[in-house]
């Protein structure tokens, strides 16, 4: 089950989990700045059922468009996960991400104001899990 707010389910404390990447939200923003967000569940253990997210910037070109640049952590992750899809244009995220299987690293990252928080993905591996 999705749920798009943070605070409306239990988050995943840092550490590795096998997990399940069940909302993409390609054009995700916040305070103006677009971004890819990936939303994951995680599929065993204690947590299951917990969620984590990662983001990605996108750049914004001269005329004001958003776009995936080609040296992003996007494109990085890409080139590591989908390695037959790095060389192709135009590929929806929906279709790489959504309902596959991940091992994903998740830690704590603190805010400008120094407050924790949680579920922040910050590495994706891929993984031989199917359920």
């Amino acid at each position: 089950m999705f749920i798009p707010r943070a605070e409306e389910i239990p988050q995943v404390p840092k550490g590795e989990y096998d997990a399940k990447c069940v909302y993409v939200n390609p054009k995700w923003s916040f305070l103006g700045n677009r971004k890819i967000a990936l939303y994951f569940e995680i599929t065993e253990g204690e947590h299951k059922h917990k969620q984590a997210r990662r983001f990605y910037n996108q750049g914004r070109r001269a005329d004001g468009e958003f776009e995936i640049r080609s040296k992003s952590k996007f494109m990085k992750d890409i080139k590591k996960l989908f390695p037959e899809k790095a060389d192709e244009c135009g590929y929806d995220p929906n279709d790489l991400f959504e309902n596959k299987f991940f091992k994903i690293t998740v830690n704590e990252i603190k805010t400008k104001d120094g407050t924790e928080k949680n579920s922040i993905v910050t590495i994706i591996e891929n993984t031989d899990v199917v359920f």
